[in-house]
């Protein structure tokens, strides 16, 4: 499985440590380039992780996307996203 993060501070760092130094063969692991000094020590630290160019680069490699950013500071609520479309299987 690939997960992508968007967002790589504090929260995405536990989420990574967690998933890869838990029990079972460890998930690829894409970040986004936000927090560059974060994404870059836990791709050091760890062989599954790769930093992405951008964050459309992790939305389209990943099975799972993670949204790990904090909400904006403005009073109003997030925006609603339309789903994206199904993706099919070529099996």
């Amino acid at each position: 499985m690939r997960i992508g993060i968007i967002g790589v501070g504090e929260i995405a760092r536990a989420i990574v440590t967690g998933l890869l130094e838990g029990d079972g063969p460890p998930p690829e692991v894409l970040l986004s380039p936000r927090g560059a000094a974060t994404a870059a020590e836990l791709a050091a630290r760890h062989g599954t992780v790769r930093v992405c160019g951008g964050n459309q680069e992790v939305a389209d490699g990943c099975d799972v996307l993670i949204v790990a950013v904090r909400p904006p500071r403005t009073g109003r609520p997030w925006p609603v996203w339309p789903s994206p479309p199904a993706r099919s299987s070529s099996a």
